[in-house]
């Protein structure tokens, strides 16, 4: 019955945090009364009492419905009042200069653009002001109205907000600051705060849900003085930061900072030690962009992250060390008992690594799982799987509610279900045949989540897992753990124990390298339902855990048209003389989907985004495989700039392009040269992959005609003036709709298309126009607008980005131009990724991803920024 209980509460739970707006206090307030009602009428109804004397199989049927609805009226109520009592920054603080104070609690470094390093800390922020002498919020005239508006918030130690701030430092810069906040100090700092704002995008991450998971309100930078100070310790007013006071030597912090030194020191001389400060540390900066590509492509990328199964490994660990003492002399203290000990052991040594690990969230999740198991033994009862699991799983999500937006969450949970399913058949089998049939069973009983949440499947991961697991279960964690252990008593013999550890971990990766490079590591799939998942998951535990014939008979045929489900999804394309046209959201930037029933099209890659991320990997491949492609068959990046062309190399290096076009295909060859030819053969890395597109050009496609009209080889003298009218200008056309594409196209390259093609105007007038530059006020001219005629305009440009696009005059225009004729338009700073059905008769919005995708947690705009339709 506990069981009954536990799952109504994680569905509770869960499907609070899926509403789109948080509900009114009154549905909190009603909740607790609600749950306190119930628990009296139980305790106290003669209705109820008179049903406990009924037969055994109806008081179970008594019993479980009430553990639901109490599961469901808690699990509502818990989630609502975590919610609200979350901490929160007003938003007339954000997009300003404020000075915070508060305590690092977590610090991590890595280098940057333009010879700089990285430095970014989480901060628990005990009080927000602004800067008197610092500019206004651009949105703060829009709040005045707002009774909340304030100047200064002094947090309370119950509800104090996390922050993540970066930090910008060139090595004359790092020189002449005397020390860097470390963690455990409390500073004082001149930052810029930003809202949780980030790029909505079908089958892409949800940013904004991770930052919630992990309990950052804000994300900012720290930000210079007007008087150009230099950076200093003291506590001077030019400062932009001030040290407030330091960790107690005594505090836990000062042991992690201690504890840290001393374990970077012990790997310093390893190939492997990105990954032993993963594993030890939670640090996985460290880890290459290649490695976490190998990793992906093989399905062990769990083993970087501090999950249940390391936990569990490095409790074992203790439990054995204490058993040992125990049979060493231990056993003669006669009020020990040797499960109690051994049980402790595992404890320290599970609250050991939590420790190690700087309290992360993930780790706290698999403490708490440890905790939940070893409680059987100090209150010394029988073990329980599925009891333990269950207790497990509402300690974590009383613990932290938010913990179901995660998929490692479900990922552990599942798994450890699974393999408490499948135990019963395998208890009188050999170890290894346990071990093959367990690893079978965790292959394909966590390929359906993968399928939904990643929406491919890593093709060698059972091959890979078969030795991976193994040896980090009994080789690579504990001997790691233990070297880790004897290093901080002795650098040099941890050093030494490293290095023999090296030797394994080398023949390991050596594996792992040469099952990445077999052909067709990954399957994608098209993007699945939660119906499904939930669907395929009933199915398999019905499967396993029924007895009955019959029931396991019809379980099996269900989860077989599950699965046939899931072919036929990927045959959903657009008919023939049809397409879809996603216009994805990638911040201040720009890059675009075109699908047709057969082919697809991608114009545009999106920018570069830090040193790790770009466009491609924010949206474009996620998109394109959670639609089931697994090619391009024409890529146009319309000129170089990096917002345009920022993903293009990891574009090319995830998926084959049959062909490739550009308006500066010599400077995009030479960008690529050497680093893309991957998935090519020695002939192809000879030859260019991107060729000139210039006016005249055409193809036809399913029905759908696409057709480049600038640049003119004509013309290209007089625009070398500017790159950006360089731009391929792509028209795409479905029967009577087109499209427009101008890239960075300005006012000058506007005139000398509209006089190129004065003989013929419809060569240029369509339906929906993809604004030129982002909305800059030197592109989208009036008399562009007059010749273009669209009455759908779009603007993909980042949200409060620092050119102000779209421009003002050029919104002014398209008001203008829309007293005569209806003009909508959309920003995908507000409204995300957007994708239109182009058919013969019409062009139809078909999604809006912030507005399809919104949860109440996610970030909105204001009125002001928000798209409209002008009348």
């Amino acid at each position: 019955m506990f069981l009954h209980f536990v799952l109504a509460f994680l569905f509770a739970v869960l499907i609070f945090y899926q509403l789109v707006t948080f509900p009114p206090l009154w549905c909190g307030v009603a909740a607790v009364c609600l749950a306190i009602t119930m628990a009296l009428i139980v305790r106290f109804s003669p209705l109820l009492a008179k049903l406990s004397q009924k037969k055994r199989g109806f008081q179970q049927r008594v019993h479980a419905v009430l553990n639901i609805l109490f599961g469901l009226i808690i699990g509502l109520s818990w989630a609502f009042w975590h919610s609200f009592f979350m901490p929160v920054i007003p938003e007339n603080l954000l997009n300003q200069p404020v000075w915070i104070s508060g305590q690092i609690i977590e610090s991590s470094s890595q280098p940057s653009f333009a010879k700089k390093s990285r430095f970014t800390y989480k901060i628990q922020v005990n009080r927000i002001q602004t800067d008197p002498d610092g500019e206004t919020a651009p949105i703060r005239d829009e709040l005045l109205h707002d009774d909340n508006v304030t100047n200064e918030i002094n947090y309370q130690a119950w509800s104090k907000p996390i922050v993540a701030i970066n930090w910008y430092l060139s090595k004359s810069e790092r020189l002449a600051f005397e020390s860097l906040p470390a963690l455990g100090e409390v500073w004082k700092m001149r930052v810029k705060l930003k809202a949780n704002h980030y790029s909505q995008n079908p089958g892409g991450l949800d940013y904004e849900a991770w930052l919630f998971q992990q309990h950052i309100v804000a994300k900012g930078y720290v930000k210079n003085n007007r008087q150009k100070s230099r950076y200093s310790a003291n506590n001077s007013q030019n400062t932009v930061l001030q040290r407030l006071n330091e960790p107690s030597v005594f505090g836990i912090y000062a042991w992690q900072i201690w504890v840290s030194a001393r374990l970077k020191a012990v790997f310093s001389h390893s190939a492997f030690s990105p990954f032993y400060k993963a594993l030890t540390l939670g640090d996985k900066s460290a880890v290459s962009t290649e490695e976490w590509s190998l990793l992906q492509n093989t399905g062990t990328i769990h083993l970087l992250a501090i999950s249940g199964l390391h936990m569990g490994i490095v409790a074992t660990l203790g439990y054995l060390i204490f058993k040992v003492l125990w049979w060493l002399g231990v056993y003669r203290i006669e009020k020990i008992n040797l499960p109690s000990l051994a049980a402790w052991g595992a404890l320290l040594f599970a609250s050991l690594y939590l420790m190690l690990s700087g309290f992360s969230i993930p780790t706290q999740r698999a403490w708490l799982m440890v905790v939940a198991v070893l409680g059987f033994v100090f209150i010394r009862r029988t073990f329980q799987p599925w009891s333990a699991l269950g207790f497990a799983a509402l300690l974590v999500v009383v613990w932290d509610s938010r913990s179901v937006l995660s998929l490692g969450f479900w990922l552990s949970f599942i798994a450890v279900a699974l393999i408490f399913a499948t135990m019963p058949y395998l208890r009188n089998r050999p170890k290894w045949q346990q071990l093959l049939w367990l690893q079978g069973v965790l292959t394909l009983g966590l390929a359906p989540f993968l399928i939904w949440a990643f929406h491919s499947l890593p093709l060698y991961s059972f091959i890979a897992n078969l030795v991976a697991v193994p040896f980090v279960s009994f080789i690579g964690l504990p001997l790691l753990f233990l070297s880790s252990l004897i290093g901080m008593m002795s650098i040099e013999l941890g050093q030494l124990m490293i290095a023999w550890l090296d030797e394994l971990w080398g023949l390991f990766w050596q594996y792992l390298q040469w099952l990445g490079s077999l052909p067709q590591s990954t399957v994608g799939f098209t993007g699945t339902s939660l119906v499904w998942l939930l669907s395929m998951y009933t199915f398999i535990f019905a499967l396993l855990i029924f007895k009955s014939r019959r029931h396991k008979t019809i379980a099996f045929f269900g989860l077989l048209l599950t699965i046939m489900s899931l072919g036929l999804a990927v045959n959903h394309r657009p008919q023939s003389d049809q397409a879809w046209l996603t216009v994805l959201d990638v911040g201040q930037g720009q890059a675009v989907v075109v699908e047709t029933k057969n082919h697809v099209l991608v114009y545009d890659t999106g920018p570069k985004i830090g040193s790790r991320m770009d466009g491609a990997k924010l949206a474009v491949l996620p998109y394109l495989k959670s639609q089931g492609w697994d090619r391009i068959d024409t890529l146009v990046v319309s000129h170089s700039d990096s917002d345009h062309a920022g993903g293009t190399l990891s574009l090319i290096q995830n998926m084959p392009v049959k062909e490739a076009l550009s308006g500066q295909p010599e400077i995009m060859n030479q960008r690529l040269q050497g680093q893309l030819y991957k998935r090519y053969d020695k002939e192809a890395k000879n030859s260019p992959l991107f060729s000139l597109c210039q006016s005249g050009q055409s193809w036809q496609v399913d029905g759908v005609l696409f057709e480049i009209l600038s640049p003119d080889v004509a013309e290209i003298g007089n625009i070398l003036t500017s790159d950006n009218d360089l731009s391929c200008v792509l028209k795409i056309t479905a029967g009577q709709q087109s499209v427009l594409m101008t890239g960075d196209l300005s006012q000058k390259g506007e005139a000398l298309l509209i006089k190129q093609f004065a003989k013929n105007p419809q060569k240029i007038r369509s339906d929906l126009l993809i604004a030129g530059h982002h909305g800059s006020k030197s592109s989208t001219s009036q008399a562009w607008l007059n010749q273009v005629a669209p009455n759908k305009v779009v603007f993909s440009a980042g949200y409060l980005n620092r050119y102000h696009f779209p421009n003002k005059a050029v919104l002014k225009r398209i008001e203008d131009k829309s007293e005569s004729r209806p003009i909508h338009w959309w920003n995908t700073a507000c409204s995300g990724a957007l994708q239109f059905e182009v058919t013969k008769s019409a062009i139809n919005l078909r999604e809006e991803a912030r507005k399809s995708q919104r949860k109440w947690y996610h970030h909105a705009c204001l009125h002001s920024q928000q798209g409209h339709l002008f009348q």
